[in-house]
């Protein structure tokens, strides 16, 4: 299993520096909200998207300080997205800790999402990079249009893989697309579009893959999970395996599935059911066969960049992505 040891051993002074940078933001602010943005589930995270942030600025050019400001920024956004998703998922565990909402509560939740995302933008402002600004911006805008898609969709039954795409493609896909952009473009100045796009559609493709295989972990049982176990099955949300599985089941059977999986009441055998149906239809195979065909498309890409530590760290990302336990 790859480590992210490794994967960051490239770029470890980089990473470090992400701490100091959110030291700096916690210095000046009151004891409370100290405390509130101290919470393990935040501090914990992997901060893969910083990494890939740094990662493609290493292969396309050198590492500056519009780098670490983009890596700064959209790590910042991405805490302010944990805290929301959490709060509108009831979520109650991250990284094996209490998340925010469920240690001081939904209200403090929120406004502290709101404060860092706040606390983001003002940041970009001080940096003076308007692209930052328009990139950030408008991932904000797509992940919520991605989250009320999913609410709205959730209540006409089993969604299309079409639709589960569509949902992945805002709340994350977009978001993993960016961090490749403002890699490459921090690091070389005019780059051409083409080459800019080639970057995006990888990220995008690396953000089907890190959400597919989070889907995936959601159908297993193992104590080095670091979220709440079975959480998309207990809330009734649809991910690929379970859509691939509900259309592979005969018709006669489709509606007391649906049922099933929309009305349960979280037991363990009602769980342990679903499971069990999902596996027999092919569902956690079919997404492991789109990981793997997206895996494949994205190292190639990679591959035809010039041989280099970030190279390999990237790679070795992908591999991190497809592998997981967490």
């Amino acid at each position: 299993m790859i480590s992210l040891q490794q994967i960051f051993a490239p770029i470890r002074a980089e990473m470090d520096s992400l701490n100091d940078y959110y030291q700096k933001v916690l210095s000046d602010k009151h004891s409370a909200l100290k405390r509130v943005l101290s919470v393990e589930a935040l501090l914990e995270g992997k901060k893969l998207r910083s990494a890939m942030v740094f990662l493609c600025a290493g292969i396309s050019g050198q590492i500056n300080n519009r780098t670490k400001a983009s890596a700064f920024a959209l790590e910042l956004l991405h805490y302010a997205s944990l805290i929301h998703d959490d709060v509108i998922d009831s979520g109650a565990t991250r990284h094996k800790h209490h998340t925010l909402n469920h240690v001081f509560g939904d209200k403090v939740a929120v406004l502290t999402g709101d404060y860092l995302l706040a606390e983001c933008i003002l940041f970009i402002a001080r940096e003076n990079y308007p692209e930052l600004l328009t990139t950030v911006t408008s991932i904000a805008k797509t992940m919520v249009n991605g989250e009320l898609l999913q609410l709205v969709k959730k209540r006409k039954g089993c969604l299309s893989e079409k639709d589960y795409m569509e949902i992945v493609q805002c709340k994350t896909a977009v978001f993993i697309a960016a961090c490749f952009k403002m890699g490459v473009t921090s690091a070389v100045s005019n780059m051409d579009m083409e080459t800019v796009n080639q970057w995006k559609k990888v990220g995008e493709k690396v953000g089907v893959i890190f959400q597919l295989k989070d889907d995936m972990l959601d159908y297993q049982s193992c104590h080095s999970l670091r979220k709440d176990e079975y959480k998309d099955i207990k809330d009734h949300r649809m991910t690929l395996p379970f859509i691939y599985a509900f259309q592979q089941t005969p018709k006669s059977e489709k509606e007391k599935l649906l049922d099933l999986y929309l009305s349960h009441g979280g037991t363990q055998k009602e769980i342990q059911t679903i499971i069990r149906i999902v596996k027999r239809r092919g569902g956690l195979d079919y997404a492991n066969e789109v990981i793997n065909r997206l895996s494949m498309k994205c190292v190639d890409f990679i591959q035809r960049q010039e041989k280099s530590d970030y190279r390999e760290a990237l790679l070795l990302l992908i591999q991190f992505m497809r592998e997981r336990k967490y």
